[in-house]
């Protein structure tokens, strides 16, 4: 069964002989698993995949040194030629593809890429025949524009995620106004995820695909939005974070290196929780420079304020879909709101107030990870609530005034606590599997 129809099939089918009582719960769980992780493995080829991405980049690569070795003795006519031969040689290779080869996915990502890094190529060798110069930005610029159909004419999820990348290495380098246009190449890719995100949640190809769209989204956001605003950096960060936790992408959110909006989620809430447990005195706020900006235009501001608004509006519409809301998912969906509290303390100049709610909230996040995990017998969760007690505790580590001999002691008594749980979870665990 390695088809995404049989597998939604299976799934729809599966609560039908549950109440019939065919199979039980369990082996619904264990039946739903076996073959998600059997697709994950099989469907896409994964080997092929990457042999595809590794050989469209090593024969590109190949034609451009070979081409670099000779250039200085061809005329402008045969520069010109040879700008253009690798380009129609990747665009027959890709027509190919698109008519005999279009339900291979080696053969679709491995042309598609090719073709991409050989519209660089043509792009860069006519630049430099014609000594029309422009700066690496202007060069990114026309190659992105260029490359978003090959998104879509045959599905390249290797090309969304170049893409991706490249639109936020072009955002980090772009200082003047026109770096919100970050925006519209982001969302040009947003299609491509969403259809592969619902077609098959959990392939392994998409969980690449979404840690590149994560964290992508993260550089842009800061390249482009004005960082210098406490107030809207802050605000959007944390809305940004509550928005990848509520994403329910993939089906196992607690399995985390194929989780990857739910784990940036939970390091971003650690690391700007401390980073507010220590003093800070933000700028005075003010509406007109939220809404309009300060470094850039004031249409530049308006447009990075609409995004801010749209990641609010998204951020609720993803915590009011998630299912099943825990203490938990409650206590992190306060996490603006927590933000914004702590700016005005700090306006108000109570940094001690500020801090002392920062340190409230980290420890709430870790004791609510913590027993979530024993609850569910979870280690990973579990093990999670604990490294944000130990991030905590090494923080406070450096900055507090107790002994030596009394810190040693409380890191003793709490390893040992850590390793206890951990035992009774495991074997909880184990107890119940076997019944």
């Amino acid at each position: 069964m390695r088809n995404s129809r049989e597998i939604a099939w299976l799934k729809k089918q599966l609560p039908i002989w549950i109440q019939q009582e065919i199979i039980s719960s369990q082996q619904a769980e264990q039946l739903t698993e076996y073959y998600e992780l059997h697709q994950m493995g099989s469907s896409r080829n994964i080997p092929l995949l990457i042999g595809s991405f590794l050989g469209a980049l090593l024969i590109g690569g190949g034609i451009i040194l070979l081409f670099a070795f000779n250039w200085e003795h061809f005329t402008t006519f045969q520069r010109t030629l040879l700008s253009f031969a690798p380009l129609v040689l990747a665009q027959g290779l890709y027509g190919f593809t698109y008519f005999y080869r279009r339900q291979e996915s080696a053969w679709v990502e491995g042309a598609s890429l090719f073709l991409m890094l050989m519209l660089a190529a043509c792009i860069s060798l006519i630049s430099q025949t014609y000594h029309m110069g422009g700066t690496l930005k202007d060069f990114l610029w026309i190659w992105m524009l260029l490359s978003i159909p090959l998104l879509y004419l045959l599905n390249a999820s290797l090309c969304c995620m170049l893409l991706l990348m490249l639109a936020a290495s072009w955002a980090v380098q772009e200082t003047e106004a026109i770096r919100v246009a970050y925006w519209g190449f982001f969302l040009s890719c947003l299609p491509h995820c969403y259809y592969n995100f619902k077609k098959e949640a959990n392939s392994l190809r998409n969980i690449f695909l979404a840690w590149t769209l994560a964290l992508t989204f993260i550089i842009g956001y800061i390249a482009v939005v004005e960082t210098g605003l406490t107030t809207f950096s802050l605000i959007g960060v944390s809305i940004g974070i509550i928005l990848y936790y509520f994403i329910r992408y993939p089906n196992h959110p607690d399995r985390f290196l194929s989780a990857p909006f739910r784990t940036l989620s939970l390091g971003g809430i650690i690391i700007l929780g401390l980073v507010l447990t220590y003093e800070a005195t933000p700028p005075p706020f003010d509406g007109a420079t939220l809404l309009f900006g300060d470094a850039l235009p004031s249409w530049a501001g308006f447009i990075n304020f609409l995004v801010l608004c749209s990641l609010l509006i998204g951020g609720s519409i993803a915590f009011y879909r998630f299912p099943n809301k825990k203490p938990l998912d409650f206590f992190i969906a306060s996490f603006p709101l927590f933000c914004i509290v702590w700016f005005c303390f700090a306006q108000w100049k109570q940094q001690g107030l500020a801090m002392a709610l920062a340190n409230i909230y980290v420890l709430g996040v870790a004791g609510l990870l913590i027993q979530k995990g024993i609850q569910q017998l979870n280690l990973r969760v579990l093990n999670t609530g604990t490294l944000y007690m130990l991030i905590w505790i090494t923080a406070r580590f450096f900055d507090t005034s107790w002994s030596f001999v009394l810190k040693g002691f409380l890191f003793i008594a709490l390893g040992i606590a850590i390793l206890l749980i951990n035992i009774w979870v495991t074997k909880n665990k184990s107890t119940k599997n076997t019944t």
